[in-house]
């Protein structure tokens, strides 16, 4: 079987999607012996993204979410001979004789149609073409899922959950090493850490609301490590209106070997978006052993399981309440941290290798 998977989006996007390519990537070759592997990558990448006796890397010029793709791109992979072609970023493009296995992450899209620009929402209305010629959907969740079956008329067999997990390099790190992590961010000795893009679909005008509750003589410093995103401007406006400027801390972009240092040092992982397809940062803190605050809805709830201190996202209070309850130290932090390392376990990127394996030999066979 000859298995083409486009991985445009591990140039232009490092995090999301881009870190699920480069995981399935890493893991599909010690499964798929005898299967030949193309790697569609972008032509702007410097060299192979990934190595193998198994994989070829072959550079498309088609740029993702380019408005031609479902032709231009259908038409360079056609002249690869590939049986089956992954999609990981919900559009595929116009099939030339091979099955198509595409993978939701969310869709946000409709959920929260105002939390994307005008092409944004254009672009991700193909997912209904492709979902209706898909031969086989991926949902990373139960709730994502869910949210295919829900909005989208299309068989309930057709689509199968294959959760992500964390990333093997995220795991404790030393204090001397979060400490130089910190001195070379800038980062205040004593934080909690929001990780993931600055918008305002990730609910973080309610967490810096939430925050301005708790009592300035005893919290943390508030870090959020990720770039820019739509509206990031309504979130800087709410750091103003709540005077926290000397008590935020605003990253950008880190460095993914910077990560796990971050998450060490923290007193703890905020995570209060109102909507995701996962919830990746999740596991990642809690592989560093660091405790989490999370959403109590969708996948977020499914994702920390018992792990995590779950909160109302529509109720600052509850999250302020949510933040109090995690000490520096305590019985209750290392309760946290122990049920967040066995929740990690029970996630594992072989699995869901293994899994997708199957889902393309399914698609091969009802060529």
């Amino acid at each position: 079987m000859k298995i083409g998977i486009d991985c445009r989006l591990h140039y232009y996007n490092r995090a999301g999607i881009g870190r699920y390519i480069q995981n399935l990537i890493r893991e599909l070759p010690q499964c798929a012996l005898g299967d030949e592997i193309v790697l569609l990558q972008s032509r702007r990448e410097g060299g192979p993204i990934a190595q193998g006796p198994s994989l070829q890397c072959r550079k498309v010029v088609t740029p993702a979410h380019h408005s031609w793709e479902r032709w231009l791109f259908g038409l360079e992979v056609a002249a690869k001979g590939i049986d089956v072609l992954h999609s990981p970023d919900h559009v595929a493009p116009r099939q030339h004789g091979w099955q198509s296995v595409v993978t939701i992450q969310d869709l946000a899209f409709l959920a929260h149609p105002e939390a994307y620009r005008a092409d944004s929402l254009h672009y991700y209305t193909q997912v209904f073409r492709t979902l209706a010629s898909a031969s086989h959907v991926i949902a990373i969740s139960d709730f994502t899922r869910d949210e295919v079956l829900n909005r989208v008329s299309i068989a309930p067999d057709k689509v199968k959950t294959i959760r992500l997990a964390a990333d093997p390099r995220f795991g404790p790190r030393p204090d001397d090493e979060c400490r130089r992590v910190r001195e070379k961010l800038e980062v205040p000795e004593t934080y909690f850490l929001v990780v993931g893009t600055i918008e305002e679909r990730k609910n973080l005008v309610q967490l810096l609301a939430a925050y301005a509750l708790l009592p300035r003589s005893d919290r943390p410093h508030l870090v959020f490590a990720g770039g820019s995103g739509f509206h990031a401007d309504r979130v800087l406006e709410a750091v103003q209106a709540h005077r926290l400027e000397d008590w935020v801390r605003f990253l950008g972009f880190v460095d993914e070997a910077d990560l796990p240092m971050l998450y060490s040092g923290a007193r703890a992982l905020l995570f209060p978006s109102r909507y995701e397809g996962f919830g990746l940062p999740i596991l990642e803190a809690m592989a560093c052993g660091c405790p989490v605050l999370a959403s109590n809805r969708g996948s977020m709830a499914e994702v920390a399981g018992d792990a995590a201190i779950l909160v109302d996202p529509n109720e600052a209070e509850a999250m302020a309440e949510g933040m109090r309850q995690i000490p520096e130290r305590g019985p209750l932090r290392q309760e946290l941290i122990a049920k967040g390392r066995a929740r990690v376990k029970q996630f594992s990127w072989r699995t869901a290798a293994e899994q997708t394996l199957a889902i393309y030999r399914e698609a091969a066979a009802s060529h």
